[in-house]
């Protein structure tokens, strides 16, 4: 009912992930994970990939489909900083938004730099929590 993959303070690769409606997230990275990861595909769900609280997160062949949000990049808790994504061989399909990132931290999509344009992410995220 949750997150398919949520990583918090530590440094992992991830192979040949499938990960099909998750609650919420279907990879979360956070309090300055680092993850690799390789060959994922991930249908449904809140938010396809999130990187947040100083996580650096960079995947090789993707495909995110049917979530709200594709990737979403952010800080979360005042103690840690922005994050990044870097997400090459990416396929984004059918999500009602392929991203949202804030100020300071960064996606890139397929060698295209997409610098954070948002304020307070979490909190449009998950408005009252």
């Amino acid at each position: 009912g949750n997150d398919g993959l949520d990583i918090s303070g530590t440094t992992i690769t991830l192979e040949d992930i499938n990960i099909f409606e998750p609650g919420d997230k279907g990879i979360s990275g956070g309090e300055e994970s680092s993850i690799e990861a390789n060959n994922v595909k991930i249908t449904g769900g809140y938010v396809g990939v999130a990187g947040k609280d100083n996580s650096k997160i960079k995947i090789n062949k993707i495909e995110v489909s049917n979530c709200e949000y594709g990737f979403a990049v952010y800080q979360k808790k005042p103690e840690f900083g922005p994050s990044s994504i870097d997400a090459s061989l990416s396929t984004l399909k059918e999500n009602k938004n392929d991203y949202i990132v804030e100020k300071k931290s960064s996606l890139t999509v397929n060698n295209e730099i997409i610098l954070g344009g948002e304020d307070k992410v979490y909190e449009k995220l998950y408005p009252g929590q």
